[in-house]
């Protein structure tokens, strides 16, 4: 009877993917595709797109204010010394301007809504003394809120902003000659009693 050779259990194992068969060696249908959304710049790319499609369209917006300044002023708004000099109100409080200034706006909206119902008149009838007005007491309780910040956040004494203090209010504005920028003190805050300067 004749005998069969017989087939060693190494030899019976199918070969590595890629040596003798072609089955591994065949690129995989959407392999390149796959690889793509894996990619970890894909998601920045995907959202720079639909930013670009969706435009203005609340929550996401492509900032055109940087690029296309509005006829109308854009204010902006900075903490200085009684001498005029700025303070690094992030340093000695820990708000940025930028949080000073909605601070500021939304107390004086406070008082301007206070009088139209108190008075039934809407905010746009004011005068000029009266919105000045609301713009001095909201400047002063915001100097009060930052100097009681400066006290609070820290122990060093040059942090306190218990000197004189100023809030300033600029405003750009596309002139003419191009870019205009004009400054005017919504209110000041006396240094504290005892302060090097403070008025007896």
């Amino acid at each position: 009877m004749e005998q069969r050779p017989t087939i060693s259990p190494e030899r019976a194992q199918p070969p590595p993917a890629g040596e003798d068969g072609d089955e591994a060696a065949r690129p995989q249908a959407g392999g390149g595709w796959r690889a793509f959304w894996r990619h970890p710049l894909t998601p920045l790319l995907v959202l720079g797109l639909a930013l670009q499609l969706v435009r203005e369209e609340y929550p996401f917006t492509h900032y055109p204010m940087y690029s296309r300044p509005a006829a109308e002023p854009n204010g902006y708004y900075y903490i200085t010394d009684a001498g005029g000099d700025p303070l690094p109100v992030t340093w000695h409080t820990g708000m940025t301007p930028s949080r000073v200034g909605k601070q500021f706006l939304t107390i004086r909206l406070d008082f301007i809504r206070a009088e139209e119902r108190r008075s039934g008149t809407s905010g746009r009838d004011f005068s000029e003394a009266v919105i000045a007005e609301f713009d001095e007491r909201a400047g002063i309780e915001v100097l009060h809120y930052l100097r009681e910040m400066s006290l609070q956040r820290s122990r060093n004494p040059e942090r306190h902003l218990t000197g004189g203090l100023q809030l300033v209010e600029g405003r750009l504005r596309r002139g003419r000659q191009g870019l205009e920028e004009t400054e005017r003190v919504i209110a000041t805050l006396e240094a504290e009693a005892g302060e090097a300067g403070a008025e007896p």
